[in-house]
């Protein structure tokens, strides 16, 4: 099971850049302390001929949002898939360091409608050509990936290659991220988290009876969905 101690801040009112960015960087201390929905890392590295490349483990693609508590970002949005500097030679993976003469960003190449990543310093949606700066190595950046246009089930897919803006590496080959939006079954309330808050929810919903207690969509709101629910929770995502 999965314990959030900070919730995420909901039905902000309109705020400026400067503070919706702290409100932000504070939903990723608590994500960092509890685990969400996804907390991944991309790891940024050269190949032996001197090209970037980014290591990508098995089982984080396709990564999956979780419905925004920001009214800025309507639809689903991910704060926890990001970009970290590799830090020791992996000769296995043909990954090795890459040096602090370096100054790497991340440049778009080609998205499907509807998911954008966004800007440096909340600017709007990255466009194609564009980069999104990760830095000097080493870094660990975390952007802000959204959609919009919101298909439960779907996967969206953005293509881009790494680019060394001080010349040291050359272009990495193009790689493609796909996310989705599946909800997590034990995040009853669709915070992004499975804390005590879901199990309370259920619970007032199983006692009175309503749809959204149908857990395993039987039809019936029964013990199965009880028993149904408790495995979940307990499992956490």
């Amino acid at each position: 099971m999965h314990v959030n101690p900070a919730r995420p801040i909901r039905n902000l009112p309109s705020r400026s850049p400067r503070t919706l960015a702290a409100q932000l960087a504070t939903l990723l201390v608590a994500a960092s302390s509890a685990t969400a929905l996804a907390h991944d890392m991309m790891y940024v590295g050269r190949t032996s001929t001197g090209k970037l490349t980014v290591y990508i483990e098995d089982g984080l693609l396709p990564n999956m949002m979780f419905q925004s508590p920001f009214e800025e970002f309507p639809g689903w949005i991910q704060t926890e898939f990001g970009f970290e500097t590799i830090g020791e030679d992996v000769p296995d993976y043909n990954l090795y360091t890459i040096s602090s003469a370096a100054d790497v960003e991340l440049v778009l190449v080609a998205t499907d409608p509807g998911v954008w990543v966004q800007k440096d310093g909340f600017a709007g949606p990255l466009g194609l050509g564009e980069g999104y700066p990760l830095g000097n190595p080493f870094f660990h950046v975390h952007p802000i990936w959204h959609i919009t246009d919101v298909e439960i089930g779907r996967e969206y897919a953005m293509t881009f290659v790494l680019h060394d803006r001080n010349g040291v590496y050359a272009d990495s080959a193009p790689f493609t991220l796909t996310f989705g939006c599946t909800p997590c079954p034990a995040d009853f309330d669709r915070s992004a988290f499975v804390d005590l808050d879901d199990f309370i929810s259920f619970v007032l919903a199983f006692e009175a009876g309503t749809d959204d207690a149908d857990f395993d969509q039987s039809g019936f709101v029964d013990t199965d969905d009880f028993d149904g629910f408790i495995t979940a929770f307990e499992a956490g995502c």
